[in-house]
């Protein structure tokens, strides 16, 4: 629902002109999501290594493609898709693989895990309007 601005326009999400902080500007941005997806494919190929907390590498390498396309939505300006389906599969990787990275106590897990869930946490900023 758009709100009145006191310069009497408008504000809406949708326009770039609105962007309120750098989070902003970062979750139109599709480099956040394609980072994601190379943080995945990196995942597996530490998964084949066989380097403890990370998912086994086919789950790996399919978490990455999500986030490519996402990115790739956020790069043709569809901002909505591309942080929805970013902070869906952000969300997904968050609660499927955590526990097996905290445990495991390996940096090359806690810092994949990390870095998802911050870009996880800019783009659900964005899809959600939380700011």
């Amino acid at each position: 629902m758009p709100t009145e601005e006191p310069s009497g326009g408008y504000y809406t999400k949708y326009n770039p002109a609105n962007d309120r902080s750098f989070l902003d500007r970062w979750a139109r941005s599709p480099y956040p999501a394609w980072a994601n997806s190379a943080l995945c494919l990196t995942a597996f190929q530490l998964a084949l290594r066989k380097v403890p907390g990370l998912p086994y590498p086919l789950y790996s390498f399919g978490f990455a493609v999500p986030f490519a396309l996402a990115g790739y939505a956020s790069h043709i300006h569809d901002y909505e898709i591309g942080a929805g389906v970013c902070t869906a599969w952000s969300l997904s990787w968050a609660l499927l693989h955590s526990y097996k990275a905290v445990r495991s106590r390996q940096w090359q897990s806690l810092t994949i895990l990390g870095l998802i869930s911050a870009n996880g946490a800019v783009y659900a900023r964005r899809y959600f309007d939380l700011a």
